[in-house]
């Protein structure tokens, strides 16, 4: 649900705001690209869970990726996760889980693209080797087909990431459908089980746009 930019006019405190209560299966707590990627995930491998996504901001603009970026730090493509989990551990003095690392190197080229598939431009090299911006880099295919990036480093790819939030945010809005999204909602509560000890229930928040509190239940939350 989008509200305005501006609220409309002042706000004024209210004794009584208006109190909304929802229950859902999966309640998605923030906008930023962890959530939009869980979200679009949930609805691939769960379709039939009812899920809600609460985003303090807009989410087409909310994270730490909204200000755009000019490249996606890890692309396998030609390497390979061994070689991937060798760059971690000695990046980081040997304290990793390699396991861990093995397995994102398997499976960050699908995020990848699954970006480029969505809209985001991606920089490829000409046939004759040169670099080619994103819109110029579409004649050359999709990483996918078999088009070779254009990279900074081993790992890093270019991409015109001015709209790179945008884009993730529109596919995960389309997973999820308007109505089961709420944006400028600030979370400041976690609703703990009456007969279950230290497990989450639900959460209260309010909106940065009207005076209303959202009381929200839930089975299970993401963070």
């Amino acid at each position: 649900m989008a509200l305005p930019n501006k609220p409309l006019g002042e706000l004024k405190a209210v004794k009584d705001p208006e109190v909304e209560e929802r229950e859902v299966d999966i309640l998605i707590v923030g906008g930023g690209m962890a959530a939009c990627g869980a979200a679009f995930e949930i609805k691939k491998w769960a379709a039939d869970k009812k899920i809600l996504l609460c985003d303090k901001a807009a989410m087409e603009r909310s994270g730490a990726v909204a200000q755009g970026l000019s490249a996606i730090n890890t692309y396998i493509g030609e390497n390979t996760p061994d070689d991937y989990v060798r760059m971690v551990r000695n990046d980081l003095m040997g304290i990793v889980r390699e396991d861990l690392i093995f397995d994102l190197g398997c499976h960050v080229d699908d995020s990848v693209h699954l970006f480029e598939e969505w809209g985001l431009p991606i920089w490829k090299k000409s046939a004759e080797g040169k670099n080619l911006d994103g819109k110029k880099g579409l004649a050359m295919g999709t990483l996918k087909s078999g088009a070779q990036p254009v990279r900074t480093g081993k790992w890093q790819i270019m991409i015109n990431g001015e709209s790179y939030k945008r884009v993730v945010a529109e596919a995960a809005k389309k997973a999820l459908g308007e109505d089961n999204i709420l944006e400028r909602v600030f979370i400041v509560k976690l609703l703990l089980d009456a007969n279950e000890e230290n497990q989450i229930a639900g959460a209260v928040g309010f909106s940065v746009r009207e005076n209303k509190v959202y009381i929200i239940k839930c089975k299970t939350m993401m963070v």
